[in-house]
């Protein structure tokens, strides 16, 4: 092999682990940051007279699923992830009023 392409296939090499370590990083950080919101929100809706489960997959675990869903499939180039990640988020957007209401108690 010539010694400039195998620089290259290095280089291309380097390249995709930095992106897989971003990548891994990024979803470790929203893990950590999903585990403390689910702690506190379910905490909040103890002290209320709600159905606790209900609500927390509805404001929180929906739209966090679909970022993470639209992150993967942004990283991996696939067009499945990515579009059900949106389909996520838009359904989130399309009831974000009963969501609102929800969050502030009306």
């Amino acid at each position: 092999m010539d010694k400039n392409k195998i620089l290259d296939l290095y280089r291309h090499e380097k390249d995709e682990r930095q992106v897989q370590c971003q990548r891994k990083a990024l979803l470790k950080g929203m893990s950590f940051l999903v585990t403390v919101a689910l702690t506190l929100m379910f905490f909040s809706f103890e002290f209320q007279e709600v159905p606790t489960v209900f609500y927390t997959i509805y404001i929180l675990i929906m739209p966090i699923a679909g970022l993470s869903l639209s992150m993967r499939g942004w990283y991996d180039k696939n067009k499945f992830y990515f579009i059900c990640g949106l389909g996520l988020i838009v359904l989130c957007l399309i009831n974000g009023y009963q969501y609102i209401s929800i969050m502030v108690g009306v």
